[in-house]
């Protein structure tokens, strides 16, 4: 029924998914629960949260036992700054599914930013390598947690995210940022360098290769990375290029 929104979905092309879903399933059948979610997920990807929430609510209504939608819908209230919500929504998928491995990943997040547990954080992150030693997300959270409470192995974990998904940008950026807290500038830059190539349609990117740069005295690079970024939107690029490349 709504096979071409599926084909658009796969393609990562959200917009012209949700609108299949809206023309060719939901607005014909109301219960169609995959048809919710994916639309749901399509805004996800698209960063409408808030309508990304109420999709996976009609998820959840039709099937409470809709793992994904719990936590994509989590991961949803983490990004509009309700993390009370994000772990009522982990707690709920993992009392549904004891083994959903993404659930015990994304709560590391709230257990720190709530609670600022990193114990428990990272016996979340464990358990989720345990169930999934695939899933690269769980390394780039431990590894944050590694970072941030100084223990040992952060580059090691994102490295081995990397290992998993060589063009999973987000850790080349990631990385990035922690060598470059390190004062390992040069390897930062190359890391962000990775970064821009595998996905040049993100902003922060260029603001953190501008970081690089400027660290490294190449203000010229710096303020050309910054006015990318700003041009697509970024409001702390905006701000470092008025102050710095005038």
């Amino acid at each position: 029924m709504y096979g071409r929104g599926n084909c658009y979905y796969q393609l990562k092309q959200y917009w012209k998914a949700i609108a299949d879903y809206d023309k060719k399933a939901i607005n014909i059948d109301k219960t169609l629960t995959d048809a919710w979610y994916q639309r749901g997920y399509a805004k996800y990807e698209l960063k409408r949260y808030e309508k990304a929430i109420a999709d996976f609510d009609q998820t959840i209504a039709l099937d409470a036992a809709y793992t994904d939608a719990y936590n994509y819908r989590g991961n949803s209230y983490h990004y509009i700054n309700n993390d009370a919500a994000a772990w009522d929504n982990y707690q709920q998928a993992i009392k549904v599914n004891p083994k959903y491995a993404k659930a015990y990943s994304n709560r590391s997040i709230v257990q720190r930013s709530l609670y600022n547990n990193y114990e428990a954080a990272l016996a979340d992150c464990n358990k989720a390598i345990a169930l999934n030693p695939k899933l690269k997300q769980a390394y780039i959270n431990r590894a944050g947690i590694k970072a941030h409470s100084r223990r040992a192995g952060a580059a090691a974990d994102y490295s081995k995210a990397l290992d998993i998904d060589p063009k999973y940008a987000e850790a080349w950026s990631a990385r990035g940022n922690y060598y470059f807290s390190q004062g390992n500038v040069q390897d930062a830059l190359k890391d962000y360098n990775t970064a821009i190539l595998t996905d040049p349609d993100n902003d922060d990117f260029y603001v953190n290769r501008a970081k690089a740069h400027f660290a490294l005295g190449n203000k010229q690079q710096a303020c050309t990375d910054w006015k990318t970024a700003q041009k697509m939107g970024n409001k702390v690029a905006q701000a470092q290029s008025n102050r710095y490349c005038q």
